[in-house]
């Protein structure tokens, strides 16, 4: 499971260029324009052409945060799920597919899966990981 995180933190961040303030899957502080209310979240936010996203003060912080939204009532069926079978890149892609289902991203999922695929798949060689 730790390498699906990493492979969508990839995906999420542009192979790390992209990453801001430690938050490594471009959580948002609100679906709006102003960051307030921010929906329950606490901390500080930052503001990019395309909406306010969270910022974290450590890559801990910002990584709890990602797998306690993972583990939420939205994305939490899919982890559940993931959690259950025998790991597979099928299973593996299958949890990625459902949480983008869920409205994980507003991108088209098609080309996002097969990127997953082919970042989860190296990940797993460079881990010494049999998939």
């Amino acid at each position: 499971i730790a390498l699906d995180v990493l492979a969508v933190s990839t995906i999420e961040t542009g192979w790390g260029r992209g990453e801001r303030n430690f938050n490594r899957g471009f959580i948002g502080c609100t679906g709006t324009a102003d960051p307030w209310p921010r929906a329950g979240w606490r901390g500080e936010c930052f503001r990019l052409s395309r909406g306010w996203f969270r910022a974290y003060g450590s890559l801990a912080d910002g990584a709890a945060d990602l797998v306690d939204l993972y583990a939420s009532p939205r994305y939490g069926p899919a982890l559940a799920r993931l959690i259950a079978l025998p790991a597979s890149l099928d299973a593996s892609a299958q949890w990625y597919a459902s949480t983008l289902g869920r409205g994980y991203s507003t991108a088209a999922p098609g080309p996002l899966v097969r990127d997953f695929r082919s970042i989860r798949t190296a990940l797993a060689r460079r881990a010494g990981e049999t998939l």
